[in-house]
């Protein structure tokens, strides 16, 4: 099977009376970013008892406001990202999952350009239980090489989830959990190394009783925590999102 992609992005902003007061001479279009990427996916089984190998290719391209030109990112990004994906059952009731990854990124603006290159390899292990509930744990490591400081790091992430079978008051539930540690030779913003930790929990929420033309609505709670020794990169995140999920 094979399958060509298209996305297109925009994200706008409109500032507060009190910003505007701060900045006069900036427009909340000036922090707006817009994206576009084109991708083909090639699909197929190469060995009996093997799962699909998935072959990805995909070109991108992100704009950047003005405004954030004043925080030294480039104004424009365009990628190469290869990928490809096998999954091998282990039975019935277990599946393991690899993958590979690597991505060139161009950044530029009117005086410079800068390239970037990262690898990402991962593993998975899927269990069925007996009641049909799924456990899952992942394992990615990312090494991304930059001329700037503070874009070149390594890092070994962590994922856990579990999917329950039967739903609960008509809704079925998962949660799972991450955790992510990035580590940077050296940063502009502190002496010496630079360490992030970043953890995140995710609690999907899936409603069958209200699916439609094969769709079922779904509801993504977030929160997510990232510490790193420079105080400049500490996040606290907090998010609900909406989405739709075929039910075949």
């Amino acid at each position: 099977a094979t399958f060509l992609t298209a996305t297109g992005s925009f994200i706008d902003y409109r500032l507060s009376n009190t910003s505007a007061a701060l900045v006069p001479d900036i427009d909340g279009s000036d922090y707006a970013t817009s994206a576009l990427d084109f991708g083909i996916t090639h699909r197929r089984i190469l060995a009996d008892g093997f799962g699909p190998t998935t072959f990805t290719l995909k070109f991108g391209r992100n704009w950047s406001g003005e405004a954030l030109a004043l925080s030294d990112t480039y104004l424009t990004t365009q990628y190469i990202d290869a990928r490809i994906a096998q999954s091998v059952p282990l039975g019935d009731r277990d599946t393991l999952s690899f993958s590979a990854a690597r991505q060139r990124t161009e950044e530029f603006d009117d005086d410079s350009s800068r390239f970037d290159f990262k690898t990402t390899l991962g593993a998975s292990w899927v269990h069925v239980r007996d009641n049909q509930d799924r456990f899952t744990f992942g394992v990615t490591g990312t090494r991304k090489t930059s001329a700037a400081a503070d874009s070149d790091y390594t890092s070994l992430k962590y994922r856990i989830g579990y999917d329950f079978a039967e739903p609960i008051l008509n809704t079925r539930f998962g949660i799972s959990a991450d955790y992510e540690e990035r580590s940077f030779d050296e940063s502009i913003y502190v002496a010496g190394p630079r360490n992030d930790t970043n953890v995140g929990v995710t609690l999907p929420m899936q409603f069958p009783e209200l699916a439609f033309y094969g769709f079922e609505p779904v509801v993504n709670v977030e929160a997510r925590r990232n510490r790193s020794n420079p105080d400049l990169f500490d996040r606290d995140y907090q998010s609900i999102g909406f989405d739709l999920r075929s039910s075949f």
